[in-house]
């Protein structure tokens, strides 16, 4: 004899699959975030490297707004934005690069003075 699923459990049973699709739109969400900064410091490389001038735009933004359909207060935030976060980039870069050196602030002190 099969017996069908009870209430209790068709409502733990729905619960966890809505946690489970919580989980994902979270992760899609978290990875949709990333793809926009990505873009985003892209345009300021963009922007900074005045390549817009080759496909007749007389700014990055104009060429934000004209090539991407983008608003242009949209377009300067998302330049400004990837100015920011490739700065941020290189300052983490740099100090990782000074910690994993040879010649660290510690083996200096180790040194004495010079």
């Amino acid at each position: 004899m099969v017996r069908g699923m009870g209430k209790r459990s068709r409502n733990i049973r729905a619960r966890r699959e809505k946690l489970l699709l919580f989980e994902h739109l979270g992760s899609y969400e978290r990875l949709m975030h990333a793809l926009k900064l990505d873009f985003c410091v892209k345009a300021a490389a963009f922007a900074d490297s005045h390549r817009y001038q080759d496909f007749g735009s007389p700014s990055a933004i104009a060429f934000l707004i004209t090539i991407f359909q983008m608003r242009e207060a949209d377009a300067i935030r998302c330049i400004s934005l990837g100015r920011y976060v490739a700065a941020a980039d290189a300052r983490r870069d740099a100090q990782r690069r000074r910690m994993q050196s040879p010649t660290s602030l510690v083996q200096q002190q180790a040194r004495g003075p010079n």
